[in-house]
C-alpha cells in the first residue's frame, strides 16, 4: 500500500468510475471497491492525491459516494460531475460534499435532466458556491426553473467561459420561452466566450440568454440549433459591440438569415456560418453579412451550405452573391463550401485578389459534380500579383491547356509568396502536363511543393 500512496501523490488527473472500457476486445473492467477502500484508510492529516488537479465522476456508482474523502482535495481545479438522472436524489450530499472539499474548483461540467425542485435546488447550490468558477460546461433539460438557472449563471463574479445546452421537454414546445416579468435579471460580468446548443425548434426560448449577455465584455459567441427551427426570426435587435467571432449552426431553411440581420456586430472579424439551406436563403446569408458587419473589422468569413435535395447537377452564379463583400478589404481567410457548385470565372478571382490585397487563405469548394467553374492560370496569376500574404489556396481550377507565364500577365516574380501546397478540388491534371504546368506555377510561387487534385492524388513537384 505504501507504493500505491506514493504513486497516488504524483497523480494530476483522476478518472473514477464503477467500469473501464477496455481498448482491446472483451468485457469492460469493473473497479474493486476495495482499492478506494485502502485509500480512504486513516493516514492523519495526510492526502492521498495532495497534487490532483482534474478530477471525473461522471460514472461514479452511488456506492461508491462513500470513499469520496480519497479523492476530493482542495487542489481540484476542474471536476466533470457527469449528468444527473431525473430521479436521482443521491448526488445531494455528494454535492455537498464537493461543495466543502473542492472549494477552488476554476472549471465545471455538469447536465441535469431532473425536474424535481429539491434536486435543482441543490444544484443551483453547487454552482453558486464555486466563487473561482471561471469555466462552466451546463445542460439544462426543460424550462422548469429556467429563468432562475440564467439569474444564477448572470451573477456568477468570474464566469468567463459558458458552455449552455437546451433541451427541452415536449411539452415545452408549446410555449414561448421562460418569463422573467419585472425582476432583475443578473448581467453577466465577465463573460468572453458563449457556447449555446439549443435542441428546440424555437429561437424565442435562448433569447432571454442572448439579451443578458449584450452587457457582458463578450468576445466570441456561437449558436448551433442541432433541431429543425420553426424558421420564425428574433423578436427584438441584439448589440454586440466587442464581439470578435460568431458561430451559427442551424438544421433549417432560411433561419441564419434572419439571426443576421437583428444583430449589429460592428467589431466583428470573424463569421462562421453552416446550415442546410436553399440557394436563395445562402445568397440572404451573404447579403445579411454586408449589412451587418463592418467592412473595416471583418478579416475572416467561413460559410457552409449543404442541402436535402440532389444537387448533383444544381449550381448558382458566385459572383453577384459575393459582389456586397467585395467592399470589405480587410478580408484575409475567405472559405465558401456548398452542396451546390459555383459558378464563376477568372473576372470572379480577380476581383477577389484586387479587392482583398490582405488575402492569406482561399478555400473554394462544392460537393456537386457540375464543372461550374472556368478559372484557368489566369486567376491564379491575378492572386499572386495582388495578394503577396497568400498562404493556402483550395480553388477548381482548370489547367489545360497549360499558358506560358507571358500569356497569363504574371510580370512580378519577386514576391515571395508562402504557397507551397496548391489544392484544385475537383479539378483534374493530366500527367502528360505536369513539367510544363509545374514550370509557370514555380514562377507564380516560388516555394510551391505539391499539387493536390481531384480525387485527392497529389503530386509531387521535383527540385527546381
Amino acid at each position: 500500500m505504501d507504493r500505491l500512496w506514493y504513486y497516488a501523490a504524483f497523480v494530476r488527473f483522476l478518472h473514477i468510475g464503477g467500469s473501464y472500457q477496455q481498448h482491446t476486445d472483451g468485457e469492460d473492467l469493473i473497479l474493486d471497491s476495495t482499492i478506494l477502500h485502502a485509500l480512504v484508510s486513516p493516514r492523519g492529516p495526510q492526502l492521498t492525491f495532495p497534487r490532483l488537479r482534474c478530477l471525473s465522476i461522471e460514472s461514479l456508482p452511488n456506492c461508491m459516494h462513500e470513499y469520496a474523502n480519497a479523492f476530493l482535495v482542495p487542489a481540484v481545479r476542474k471536476l466533470i460531475y457527469g449528468s444527473i438522472s431525473m430521479t436521482d436524489r443521491a448526488c445531494l450530499p455528494l454535492m455537498a460534499h464537493l461543495r466543502r472539499s473542492c472549494a477552488r474548483v476554476e472549471e465545471l461540467q455538469l447536465e441535469t435532466w431532473s425536474m424535481l425542485n429539491e434536486v435543482l435546488d441543490g444544484v443551483f447550490q453547487f454552482i453558486g458556491s464555486f466563487s473561482n468558477l471561471r469555466k462552466l460546461v451546463y445542460k439544462h433539460t426543460g424550462f422548469h426553473m429556467y429563468s432562475a438557472i440564467l439569474r444564477l449563471l448572470a451573477d456568477l463574479p468570474g464566469l468567463e467561459d459558458l458552455h449552455f445546452s437546451l433541451t427541452p421537454h415536449d411539452w415545452d414546445m408549446r410555449i414561448a420561452g421562460p418569463q422573467f416579468g419585472k425582476r432583475h435579471i443578473g448581467r453577466f460580468r465577465s463573460l468572453q466566450k458563449l457556447i449555446v446548443k439549443s435542441w428546440s425548434s424555437k429561437l424565442a426560448h435562448i433569447e432571454p440568454l442572448l439579451s443578458m449577455v449584450q452587457s457582458a465584455p463578450l468576445k466570441r459567441l456561437i449558436i448551433t440549433f442541432p433541431s429543425r427551427s420553426d424558421g420564425r426570426p428574433p423578436n427584438r435587435h441584439y448589440v454586440f459591440p466587442t464581439l470578435r467571432v460568431l458561430g451559427l449552426g442551424a438544421k433549417s431553411y432560411g433561419i441564419i438569415g434572419p439571426i443576421l440581420t437583428h444583430m449589429s456586430l460592428p467589431g466583428l472579424e470573424e463569421l462562421l456560418a453552416a446550415s442546410v439551406e436553399s440557394a436563395r436563403s445562402f445568397r440572404n446569408i451573404i447579403s445579411s453579412v454586408s449589412t451587418t458587419c463592418s467592412p473595416t473589422s471583418l478579416k475572416r468569413l467561413d460559410l457552409r451550405h449543404s442541402s436535402d435535395y440532389n444537387t448533383e447537377n444544381m449550381s448558382m452564379p458566385l459572383d453577384p452573391m459575393i459582389r456586397p463583400l467585395l467592399a470589405f478589404r480587410r478580408i484575409e481567410d475567405l472559405r465558401l463550401r456548398s452542396s451546390y457548385a459555383f459558378e464563376m470565372s477568372d473576372k470572379t478571382v480577380e476581383e477577389f485578389a484586387l479587392s482583398w490585397p490582405n488575402l492569406k487563405r482561399i478555400y473554394i469548394s462544392w460537393k456537386a459534380h457540375t464543372s461550374a467553374s472556368t478559372v484557368t492560370i489566369k486567376g491564379l496569376a491575378s492572386l499572386a500579383s495582388h495578394c503577396p500574404c497568400l498562404e493556402s489556396i483550395v480553388l477548381p481550377v482548370n489547367v489545360i491547356p497549360v499558358p506560358t507565364i507571358e500569356e497569363v500577365g504574371y510580370k512580378d516574380t519577386s514576391r515571395n509568396h508562402n504557397i507551397k501546397v496548391l489544392d484544385f478540388d475537383a479539378s483534374s491534371v493530366p500527367a502528360e502536363c505536369i513539367k510544363e504546368l509545374a514550370s509557370v506555377l514555380r514562377q507564380l510561387f516560388p516555394v510551391l511543393q505539391k499539387i493536390t487534385s481531384s480525387e485527392k492524388i497529389t503530386l509531387e513537384l521535383a527540385g527546381r
